[in-house]
């Protein structure tokens, strides 16, 4: 009964960490997909068009203008003590706040 249960437990182990090991898919299709333009990869964000947003307050109303104003396609506030990924976006627009919400900083990345 004991190595019964232990062959479960093993196979059982064994199942659940075969699910954690990736197949290559994702990789063929990111490969596959590297020929179709994507809008925004190709480094038109720019930040010198707004700073003129430095020293401002904050607002999610002024999103759909930071994006237009900077030709990027994606934006990320970056809040004091907030963790943010550290990948290099040239389609994203980076709106760095202190502590009081005003824009210190813009950046393309």
């Amino acid at each position: 009964m004991l190595s019964k249960r232990r062959i479960l437990l093993t196979l059982t182990s064994s199942a659940l960490l075969a699910g954690c090991v990736g197949t290559g898919d994702a990789q063929v299709q990111k490969d596959a997909s590297q020929d179709l333009p994507i809008k925004g990869m190709h480094g038109n964000c720019d930040a010198a068009k707004v700073e003129h947003y430095v020293g401002r307050i904050y607002d999610n109303a002024m999103e759909p203008a930071l994006l237009s104003a900077s030709g990027a396609d994606r934006l990320r506030v970056k809040r004091p003590g907030y963790m943010h990924t550290a990948d290099d976006r040239h389609d994203r627009l980076n709106v760095e706040l202190d502590q009081q919400g005003v824009i210190t900083d813009v950046t393309c990345g």
